[in-house]
């Protein structure tokens, strides 16, 4: 769902159950919003705002290839059209950003934390490797040493540690965390708008030309893992609610 202020700034609410779970039809339609904001020229900026308790808490253990109605191919082929939205983009980050949600709000131009939210890219917990373009967006962003760091721990980070490694750009008072991000695409809109698109089409270009094998390298490496007894047992842990036990096969 998504509305248009006077000052040309979108909403687009994600409204997935329990949490914002990652799984096709939520990716798919925030690719096709953002498709269509993309050439509405009464928008100059848009922000990206939960309704539920977390801003998106990844597919954990909700989603088993072969199982379920798509696959990981689906979900990553939909990746690039977001990376492409050619208008500034702000994630507003309540609760929790987790694995490939963690990646959804990397794909934004600004990212805004409550001050209780919290960023886990959990992959190797789960006992197979980061996608969503996440080995090429994380250190692009703060660095190989600190993204590999993170990558190979899968801990958790607070906000006010996410904002000291530039994860996000700022952090509110829960409270006000919309209204502040509003604040921030406000100000984006007051570029003009050819200007704008072309800056980020500059910044943006490596990356966009990248992606699809980034993606595909991500996909055969998860593929892989996948068929390990790492995998079954990280995935199994999750939905117990423990640690893996891990044995390295």
């Amino acid at each position: 769902m998504t509305d248009t202020s006077a000052a040309g700034i979108a909403r687009i609410h994600m409204t997935g159950d329990d949490g914002n779970p990652l799984d096709l039809a939520l990716v798919r339609e925030l690719a096709d919003t953002l498709d269509r904001l993309d050439k509405d020229p009464a928008v100059r900026a848009a922000v990206l705002i939960s309704t539920g308790k977390h801003f998106c808490a990844g597919a954990t253990a909700k989603f088993t290839e072969g199982q379920a109605a798509w696959s990981t191919a689906d979900l990553y082929a939909e990746v690039p059209r977001i990376a492409a939205f050619g208008k500034p983009l702000v994630a507003a980050l309540n609760g929790a950003a987790v694995g490939g949600g963690a990646g959804l709000a990397l794909l934004a131009d600004w990212r805004q934390m409550a001050a209780d939210a919290r960023l886990q890219i959990n992959f190797s917990r789960l006992g197979y490797t980061p996608g969503f373009g996440l080995t090429r967006t994380l250190p692009d962003l703060i660095g190989a040493h600190r993204a590999t760091e993170l990558l190979i721990s899968g801990r958790r980070v607070t906000a006010a540690e996410a904002q000291s490694l530039g994860l996000c750009d700022a952090v509110s008072e829960p409270g006000s965390l919309v209204a502040d991000s509003l604040a921030r695409a406000a100000e984006f809109a007051q570029g003009a708008p050819l200007a704008v698109r072309a800056i980020k089409q500059h910044s943006r270009r490596g990356l966009l030309a990248d992606l699809p094998a980034i993606l595909r390298d991500e996909l055969a490496q998860q593929t892989q893992l996948k068929k390990t007894a790492d995998y079954a047992e990280g995935m199994s842990a999750a939905r117990e609610r423990r640690s893996a036990a891990f044995i390295g096969r």
